[in-house]
């Protein structure tokens, strides 16, 4: 689990406008990060052990309710799909948990990827319905047949930009995922 950390000074402003019917004014509210470490996990299973301990304790994260935190927010994405967990970290105690989705470039060769550098079509779909559960999760929303469809182009254009690694040429039979080179 990779750990990156920006260590410039940067500021996090958050716009708190009350409701209140005398005042209409504008409160900004300026928090210093000091950190923001980037952890790498499956999403709903997050234990409090070895290696996420070692990667929190030192900006002072409470290791247990991250995990109690990481886990109810990832509850509704299938378990063991790995997520990208950021923390902003303001002071001595209060940090923010954003999870972000993972990059459709490591889902491809990570879980698609065999021996002779060869992608199915099917696998190709398998990645789409894996970022459409994270759009579900993530934006609320469900997807349509032609958001998908257009989703599994884009896949598919990712893929050809890489150079090692191919789609097989046999799983075509049915699909239209050559429309995205126009």
């Amino acid at each position: 689990m990779p750990v990156y950390l920006i260590l410039k000074e940067t500021w996090l402003c958050s716009v708190y406008k009350p409701n209140y019917k005398i005042f209409n004014t504008l409160l900004i509210i300026m928090k210093k990060i000091i950190a923001r470490p980037k952890v790498i996990l499956g999403a709903g299973v997050a234990e409090a052990k070895p290696p996420l301990t070692p990667l929190l304790t030192p900006h002072n994260v409470n290791t247990v309710k991250f995990v109690e935190q990481f886990n109810e927010k990832t509850s509704t994405i299938t378990n063991g799909i790995e997520v990208v967990a950021c923390i902003h970290k303001y002071s001595r105690t209060t940090y923010e948990l954003l999870i972000k989705p993972t990059p459709i470039s490591k889902l491809i060769l990570n879980g698609c990827v065999n021996d002779h550098n060869l992608v199915t079509v099917e696998q190709l779909y398998d990645v789409a319905r894996v970022r459409e559960l994270f759009s579900s999760h993530f934006y609320r929303k469900k997807m349509e047949k032609e958001e998908f469809m257009l989703l599994a182009q884009n896949i598919a254009a990712i893929l050809r930009s890489f150079h090692n690694v191919k789609i097989d040429p046999n799983s075509y039979a049915n699909y239209d995922l050559q429309s995205t080179n126009k």
